[in-house]
């Protein structure tokens, strides 16, 4: 087999990265060559661990911005509509933020186009939430990865609007609704930006109702499928579901962690803690989780990020400003989470049943999801009553059914290397003539 060379091409969040980074690290494996083309801001960050790097320069970033610092201030930007619901949101998100979210693909995309010329990949592999011209245009094969849920990317009338967290078996009449004001907000938006790609880029005009255009050749998404929508709505030509795209514990971490001392030899369960990347730069948010789990009798591995600092943590938590979530999870007994692809996937990977407090977007669509399969709760981490919150760990804790029903999508999954396979499947893409 030739060595092939493979571009990935996501969007600049650990999210999006560390899903792009389980699939590649496996087609590393295969022999081939991978390259990711980067923000500056993550300049160095995986060339370490055996990818290729290429940067380019996204010029609405700051000069000195660390990798994950846009998004912070992004979610700094909209913090007072954090503590309400999803419709809530929908009605009231800023035209400008969204605006700029959308067509900051094209502030990369003759800078992309060039890497593309320079590399001559054999096949890219774009994880974005939008159409990027370039590699429309590029005349190379290439493939639509989504790292979210699969609401994000597929849409059908038989399930819920994306990012509304409703129910399945939810009013229709509220989805309408929520349907309604996310046409009347974002729908000028996306057609601006369709208009844009037809008259200034040449591409067909964007499939109704979606913000990028599939690819001809393969779209992935990985979701466990005692989770996913298959029993609603068929899987659309060219896309395949996976498990996960989970990246193994010895990519972005070269020790192996181990309990701190200060939770070691104490009693109780051990609860993982982890509001995101983005979550965990709230203050108000943090100094709430902490002061209601001060209360309980468990123990709790927090993720702090830039809250490390300014939260005095107490006896029973310990925290720090990131943690090696994929060494973490195999060690716990419960997860508290914001409801992110990643976290709720990897969380049943390992057997975990959560605890999920949506903060936006498609994390109400998890949260919701893994409720009404029976692999956790869902509440406001806002606004739910101290008590609300303990007692709900407690409830998990000692639910011995939702515990087996966790070890038993853990026990399948471990079962299938799904990594390897998608990897698989986009070397057949780029060998396929």
């Amino acid at each position: 087999m030739p060595v092939l060379k493979v571009l990935f091409v996501p969007l600049d969040t650990y999210g999006h990265i560390n899903s792009c980074i389980g699939i590649a690290e496996k087609i590393i494996q295969f022999g081939h060559q991978v390259t990711f083309a980067l923000e500056k801001a993550w300049l160095g960050k995986l060339s370490k661990y055996g990818f290729n790097e290429i940067i380019y320069v996204d010029q609405s970033r700051g000069p000195n911005q660390g990798p994950n610092d846009y998004w912070v201030k992004s979610i700094d930007m909209i913090a007072e509509t954090l503590p309400e619901d999803s419709l809530y949101k929908a009605q009231h998100q800023s035209v400008k933020e969204f605006e700029d979210f959308v067509f900051n693909v094209l502030n990369f995309n003759d800078e992309l186009k060039s890497i593309i010329d320079q590399i001559n990949p054999d096949v890219i592999v774009l994880d974005h939430y939008f159409t990027v011209p370039a590699i429309y245009q590029s005349g190379r094969k290439w493939i639509y990865m989504t790292s979210a849920t699969p609401l994000s990317a597929i849409i059908h009338p038989d399930t819920p609007p994306t990012g509304s967290g409703y129910p399945i078996d939810g009013d229709r009449k509220e989805w309408q609704i929520f349907n309604e004001v996310s046409e009347k907000h974002d729908g000028p938006i996306i057609n601006k930006f369709n208009q844009v790609l037809m008259e200034k880029y040449g591409l067909p005009s964007l499939p109704e109702g979606s913000a990028f255009h599939p690819s001809p050749y393969l779209n992935i998404y990985a979701y466990p499928e005692e989770l996913d929508y298959l029993d609603i709505r068929p899987l659309p030509d060219k896309w395949k579901r996976y498990d996960n795209f989970i990246r193994s514990s010895q990519v972005l971490t070269n020790q192996k962690f181990e309990l701190p001392d200060k939770l070691k030899n104490r009693s109780g369960k051990l609860i993982f803690v982890s509001m995101g990347s983005m979550g965990c730069s709230q203050l108000n948010l943090t100094k709430r989780l902490v002061e209601i789990l001060s209360q309980s009798p468990h123990r709790f591995l927090m993720v702090m990020g830039s809250c490390l600092e300014n939260v005095k943590l107490p006896d029973n938590i310990w925290g720090d400003k990131m943690l090696p979530q994929v060494q973490i999870l195999p060690m716990v007994d419960l997860v508290i989470t914001h409801g992110g692809n990643n976290t709720v996937i990897e969380s049943l990977y390992n057997g975990k049943p959560m605890i999920l407090c949506p903060l936006f977007y498609d994390q109400y669509d998890n949260a919701q999801r893994v409720t009404e399969k029976g692999y956790g709760y869902r509440t406001n981490p806002y606004k739910c009553e101290p008590r609300e919150l303990l007692e709900m760990i407690e409830s998990i804790l000692n639910d011995q059914n939702m515990n087996d029903r966790c070890r038993k999508i853990s026990k399948r999954m471990q079962n299938i290397d799904s990594p390897m396979q998608a990897a698989k499947d986009i070397i057949d893409i780029a060998l396929e003539k």
